[in-house]
Formats: structure tokens, C-alpha cells, sequence
């Protein structure tokens, strides 16, 4: 609601505005001026210079006679649409010029257009440039250019900017506790810091167990000479144990996991220097827009005292018509511009809040000054985030090297079982497998010449992350 009542009071304004210049057209700009072009001169700059309206530039070509594509020449001469003594860039010289008109002899700076001798037209522009006041109506009471009014603008500050100070080590410590992807890379590193044990742990015994049956005939003769034949069933339970044992293999494969935790726990601190940095560049921004706010409100006051005191000066006479319009056209752009100030503080505290895992409602203070550091070019090239990722990355690389080599050194099983016989000994049997890598052409070498081609790739990242950490301390 409060955007829409001031876009339509700068409406009203600039109709206002616009019906002044039409008033004044035929006494203020009917004169013209005639400049020579110099170097670097386009339409559009020398509008803008000379104008003060960058926007006029087709008045010029059309006063010239000057088509598509508008090129214009050094040393040429140009007509210019109006005369205007001053001279004031709107952007750059307006406060200079409207304190010289407030303080220094009128003698010199004459008004262009008789207005005390129109009665009628003298009454109406009084009437307008007062409507034209209220719209500009300023913070301060007193109209006059004081040392007091002065200080009492220097501590204004903008509506939208809170007046409490928001120090940045409270939001470092909120985004450290609460961001969901810097969460979300501790997990995983957690996890990660899991499995090197687990890849150094032998595999699990195998037991097995199996039931055998036997049937045994036995053929008697007695001493009558009689034959008989006994049947004989038994049932004999069989147990065995099993250990596959690899050789060689069980420290390189725990080093690679070992490595693979290191790089997830570089991965967590680039995720957490990331977002940190993301913070620090909105919290810097949102400082800067807050100075910025100030000091356009506190330029705006006083242009608007200025304002004041020359609309006063013009009604008798003694200042001219195009410095009352000027300095209001100065106030209206001011006011767009904390327009502007104040949607982009509202999306730079969005990004806080969104950082911070809070809700967009949540206010966010003025910053606090910012503080200078003085970076060291070695020790930050060093301790990067993307380059210790990169440096852990190459001794994970490493690490799978010595497993892949490892997995040319055959596998050994250890075994052992026994069985129960019904009546009779329990009979025990071991054993020992090896395993044999008679396809190492088709699977292990392969293997070592990617994990070798793995390698060299992560050394590559590494220097390029070094280059890029040292293209961009030398860019800042």
C-alpha cells in the first residue's frame, strides 16, 4: 500500500511538472544555441549534458535534420533546442548549482522571462509550484538551510531500514546450525566416516551344515552253512566352517575409504565456506544498501529545503524557473531510487533468511561497519575449499591404485568340518582353497589402468583448482 501511494503522488508530480514546462514553453526554451561537436560527443550525451534530459536527444536530430543512424561528425555545429545558462548536470551538479543561486548576488543570474509583469501567470505558478511543495513536503519543519536543519538530516534514516544493528557473527552462527545443505554435507561425511573399518573387516565365516545318509549291507554265514543279510541305516550329521582370507587386500581397500571420508569432510567445508561466503556478500550488499538509502533521503531533505527557499526566491524574481524544476525533477528521481533501494534490501533479506533456514518475515538490522583483511595469497591458495576437496580427491585416486593393484594377489579359504557317525569316532577334516586370477588380462588390469587414468584426471583438478583460486585473488 505504501508503494502504490507513492507511485501516485509521483504521478500527480510529474503531471504538475508537465504542465508547468508547458506554460513556460513559449517565454523559457523558445531561444536555441548553437555548440560544436567534439570528441566522443554522441546525441544522447550531449542531450544529457547540455539538456539535462538524456531523453531530448531526437529533439536535436530533428532540429538538425539528422536521420538514421544519427551519426555526427567533429567540428560540426549542432542547434540545440533551448538555451540554458546554467549549465547544471541534473545527477552530478545540481546541489552546487542550487546553493549558489541561495546564497550568492541574483544580479548575475536573471530571470529569463518577465513574470513580474504578468500578474495572471505570476499567480498561477505561485498556486502551482505550492501544490508542487506539498508533494515534496519535507521532514523538516523549517524550511531554512541551517546548521541545525543540517544535523537534523545527517541522522535521518529511511522508513525500511530497522534501527537496530545486525552484527554478522550471530549469522554465521544461525547458518552454521540451522542451513539444510551444510546439514545435509555433514551427514554425509558422517557416513562416510563409517565405512573404513567395515572395508578392513575380513568377510563373515561361512558355516554350512549337511545331513548324510547311509545304507550298509552285511551278509552272514553261520556254521550250518545258513546265508542271512543285515540292513544297516544310518544318519550322520556333517558341519563346516569356511574363512575367505584376502591377501594384501584389506589395508589398501581400508585407505581408499579412509581417503573417500577425507573428501567428503573437504566437501562439508566448501559447503560451509560457500554458504558463509554467500552470507558475508549479502550482508555487505544489504550495508550498502542501507548507506545508499540514507544518504538519498538525507539529499532528498535537502534539496526539498532548497526547493523551498528558491520557489520563494522565483516568486519575486530573483531566481530562474528552471532551477525550481530541476531540483524537483532531482526529488522525484531520489524517491525512485529509495523505491528501488527498498525492493532490493526486501530481496537481499530474503536471501539471509532463506541461508538462515528462517522465515521471510524475519527482520534483518542494519549491518554493522565492514571490516578490511588483508589476504595472503599462499595461505589462501592453500586452505581454499575447492582446492582441499581437489588435493583429497587425488589421494583417494591414489588409494584406489593400491587396491586395484592388490586384487592380482590371489585370495585364500580356510576350511574345517567334522562328522558324527552313529556307534562310531567323530571323523574331522580341514582343508584350504586359493583362489586364481587367471582373468587379470579381462578384469584386474583393466581395472589398474582406469584407477591409474583416475589418478592423473584428479591431479588435473587440483592444479586447476589452484589456477582458479589465483585468478580470482588477482581479479579482487
Amino acid at each position: 500500500m505504501k508503494i502504490t501511494r507513492q507511485i501516485i503522488i509521483k504521478l500527480v508530480e510529474t503531471a504538475i511538472l508537465s504542465f508547468l514546462i508547458v506554460i513556460f514553453t513559449g517565454t523559457i526554451y523558445s531561444l536555441e544555441r548553437e555548440i560544436e561537436i567534439k570528441v566522443g560527443d554522441t546525441l544522447y550525451k550531449i542531450a544529457r549534458e547540455k539538456l539535462g534530459d538524456a531523453k531530448r536527444w531526437n529533439e536535436i536530430a530533428a532540429l538538425n535534420g539528422i536521420e538514421a543512424p544519427y551519426n555526427i561528425k567533429v567540428g560540426d555545429k549542432l542547434l540545440l533546442p533551448q538555451i540554458n545558462e546554467s549549465h547544471i548536470d541534473v545527477s552530478n551538479g545540481l546541489m552546487r548549482a542550487a546553493a549558489e543561486n541561495s546564497s550568492s548576488p541574483l544580479s548575475e543570474t536573471a530571470p529569463l522571462s518577465p513574470i513580474k509583469e504578468t500578474t495572471d501567470i505570476n499567480n498561477q505558478t505561485n498556486r502551482n509550484f505550492n501544490v508542487s511543495s506539498n508533494l515534496h513536503q519535507s521532514e523538516i519543519s523549517d524550511t531554512e538551510l541551517t546548521d541545525t536543519n543540517i544535523q537534523k538530516i545527517t541522522s535521518l534514516k529511511p522508513s525500511f531500514v530497522p534501527t537496530f544493528v545486525e552484527p554478522l557473527g550471530p549469522l554465521i552462527t544461525g547458518l552454521r546450525a540451522h542451513n539444510p545443505s551444510i546439514h545435509a554435507a555433514e551427514e554425509a561425511a558422517r557416513a562416510a566416516s563409517y565405512r573404513p573399518s567395515q572395508a578392513g573387516s575380513l568377510p563373515d565365516p561361512m558355516l554350512r551344515t549337511t545331513m548324510r545318509f547311509d545304507q550298509q549291507r552285511e551278509v552272514m554265514i553261520d556254521n550250518t552253512g545258513m546265508v542271512s543279510v543285515r540292513t544297516e541305516r544310518m544318519t550322520m550329521p556333517m558341519f563346516q566352517i569356511s574363512q575367505m582370507i584376502p591377501l594384501g587386500k584389506l589395508g589398501p581397500m581400508s585407505n581408499l575409504e579412509r581417503a573417500m571420508a577425507g573428501t567428503y569432510l573437504e566437501m562439508t567445508s566448501m559447503e560451509r565456506a560457500t554458504k558463509e561466503r554467500q552470507l558475508k556478500t549479502a550482508y555487505a550488499e544489504l550495508y550498502y544498501i542501507d548507506q545508499a538509502a540514507r544518504t538519498c533521503l538525507q539529499i532528498r531533505e535537502v534539496l526539498k529545503l532548497l526547493v523551498a527557499s528558491t520557489e520563494a526566491m522565483y516568486r519575486v524574481g530573483e531566481a530562474r524557473q528552471s532551477d525550481v524544476f530541476r531540483a524537483q525533477l532531482e526529488i522525484s528521481m531520489l524517491s525512485d531510487r529509495l523505491l528501488m533501494l527498498e525492493g532490493r534490501r526486501g530481496a537481499t533479506v530474503s536471501t539471509i533468511n532463506a541461508l538462515l533456514d528462517r522465515s521471510e518475515s524475519e527482520r534483518v538490522g542494519t549491518p554493522e561497519s565492514l571490516a578490511t583483511y588483508r589476504i595472503d595469497e599462499t595461505e589462501l591458495t592453500d586452505s581454499s575449499p575447492a582446492v582441499r576437496v581437489a588435493a583429497a580427491e587425488v589421494e583417494a585416486a591414489r588409494s584406489k591404485i593400491a587396491v586395484a593393484q592388490s586384487m592380482f594377489i590371489p585370495d585364500i579359504e580356510l576350511m574345517g568340518g567334522t562328522m558324527i557317525r552313529p556307534n562310531l569316532d567323530p571323523r574331522w577334516e580341514i582343508g584350504v582353497g586359493i583362489s586364481l586370477p587367471i582373468w587379470s588380462r579381462t578384469k584386474q588390469t583393466p581395472a589398474l589402468r582406469e584407477a591409474e587414468t583416475k589418478l592423473r584426471e584428479a591431479e588435473a583438478r587440483l592444479r586447476a583448482a589452484r589456477a582458479d583460486v589465483r585468478e580470482k585473488i588477482g581479479a579482487a
